[in-house]
């Protein structure tokens, strides 16, 4: 009887593959650089495509999985195969981790959307500057659109690190951002790219925390609204659909830098403006908001107006001015039917607004940015600041 032992590799090549492929991403990089065979085996699409399957079920969660083809590179599944593994425990992530690859997970409906607590993505989000902070902010918004708040916001999402009481310190700092307006300065005055990205994360964390405060409100059924507007009321709120981060197509609307890209940070805040400022998508279907009402006399509850619907955007392109983008729109809410006219830098998103109610009764001055989730901005007139809205494309 032949005892000489039996080389692994020996085995055949559909037999490794189907083993490899039950194994965590970690290993497999130590199979890469066994010999030619391994690395032959392991460097396939589907070997990484297995493993996320497979740790799936591990886990017992489910998510949409990369948005990857066998057309894309292997370097590109590997990248998500990594943060995948690596999601798997996020109570050690640190900032560098969330920064790299929590975006992309996250926008894909991934469970460390839910498993992820607050307290730990907020400490990094208040340390860090520039380009960093815009991806953490923009994780907290997805965080706080997700269909499991707003109740969660307070129980399922606590972690081991976090107490009721921080968790409610950190929904008053977030609230602190609706009492003041977009931009400080009484003009617009954008200035350079640091300037923009300040201006950037304010929008994300205001539109993060309206969405959670406008499901609650929804929920009570204490939209606020002025004796005037009552026969407008119930048609203004029935069909509302507020968007949560499962129901928006993230990777559609924006080109998605890979996970652990080094150069990720610059070009994430801009990712989702060739798409969402082109003339077939401002003009392609409707559009509904909310008004976020400033609320006065130190009051903590949240007031919203009548959400407006079906809001219809007209481009106009002008070759001499390719930079930028005059929008009109026309739409409805519970005070009636208004008219927005403005314009639209194409590079930065930024947008000036003006809102005229039909006869001309009211007239509000809009300044917004162009985010992921729609246009979010202020409004009020050239005397006061009124509050905040919020525009989504309806789906």
């Amino acid at each position: 009887m032949d005892m000489t032992p039996l080389k692994l590799d020996a085995l055949p090549t559909e037999i490794l593959r189907q083993i490899v492929s039950l194994i965590q991403y970690e290993d497999v990089l130590t199979l890469l650089t066994v010999n030619r065979t391994f690395h032959s085996i392991c460097n396939d699409w589907m070997i990484y495509d297995a493993i996320i399957k497979n740790g799936n079920s591990r886990r017992g969660c489910e998510w949409q999985g990369p948005p990857l083809t066998g057309a894309d590179s292997i370097s590109a599944w590997a990248r998500y195969a990594l943060a995948d593994s690596k999601a798997a425990n996020t109570s050690q992530w640190s900032e560098m981790d969330w920064i790299q690859c929590g975006p992309q997970l996250m926008t894909l409906s991934h469970p460390m959307l839910y498993d992820s607590a607050y307290g730990p993505l907020w400490s990094y989000y208040t340390r860090s500057h520039g380009d960093q902070k815009t991806l953490l902010v923009f994780c907290l918004a997805l965080k706080l659109m997700s269909q499991r708040s707003p109740d969660d916001f307070t129980q399922s999402y606590l972690g081991s690190t976090e107490t009721y009481r921080s968790v409610l310190e950190i929904r008053h700092s977030l609230l602190d951002v609706l009492r003041t307006k977009l931009l400080s300065a009484a003009r617009p005055s954008w200035g350079n790219h640091s300037a923009i990205s300040n201006v950037y994360c304010k929008a994300l964390k205001a539109q993060g925390i309206m969405s959670l405060v406008f499901r609650e409100t929804l929920i009570k059924g204490s939209i606020w609204y002025q004796p005037r507007t009552i026969h407008h009321y119930a048609s203004s709120t029935a069909d509302i659909a507020v968007p949560a981060t499962e129901t928006i197509d993230f990777h559609h609307l924006m080109d998605m830098p890979l996970p652990f890209t080094t150069d990720a940070t610059a070009q994430f805040q801009y990712c989702h403006l060739p798409k969402m400022t082109s003339k077939h998508f401002l003009e392609d279907g409707e559009w509904a908001g909310v008004y976020y009402a400033r609320t006065r006399g130190g009051s903590n509850f949240p007031r919203f107006a009548p959400p407006m619907h079906n809001v219809r955007f007209r481009v106009n392109l002008d070759p001499a001015q390719p930079f930028f983008v005059s929008l009109e729109a026309s739409g409805r809410n519970g005070l009636g039917e208004f008219s927005l006219r403005g314009r639209m830098e194409k590079e930065s998103g930024q947008m000036t607004l003006e809102q005229v109610y039909t006869g001309g009764t009211q007239k509000w001055d809009w300044t917004c940015m162009m985010t992921p989730f729609g246009i979010v901005g202020s409004w009020g007139d050239r005397r006061q600041f009124r509050g905040w809205t919020w525009l989504w494309k309806v789906q």
